[in-house]
């Protein structure tokens, strides 16, 4: 697949992100399962982007749905895309991960 099509190009800036974020909530629960930030820009190289899930004209940032294979589980992934300052924000994950054990709300 070519680096100029949309997907890898979205998957690029996630890798590649400055800054990806996310609610204290959503860390919990990525801490929880074991997950980091450096897993999911990891797992984008070679992830899938979903743009019948994506809302690609939202504005002011642009939002992806991805999915990922993150530590041999399938997920996907919600981000919210900041292409001015090269920062994302993550929304969402499916499934829902249990953070209950760590105390996440």
């Amino acid at each position: 697949m070519s680096a100029f099509l949309p997907g890898p190009r979205v998957l690029k800036f996630i890798s590649l992100a400055k800054k990806i974020d996310a609610d204290s909530t959503l860390l919990c629960k990525l801490k929880c399962a074991g997950i980091s930030i450096e897993d999911i820009r990891n797992a984008a190289a070679t992830g899938d982007v979903d743009f019948d899930k994506s809302n690609t004209h939202k504005e002011p940032h642009h939002e992806y749905d991805m999915n990922l294979i993150v530590k041999g589980q399938q997920l996907e992934f919600y981000f919210s895309a900041n292409m001015v300052d090269s920062t994302a924000q993550l929304l969402k994950i499916y499934p829902a991960l249990d953070g209950s054990k760590c105390g996440c709300k």
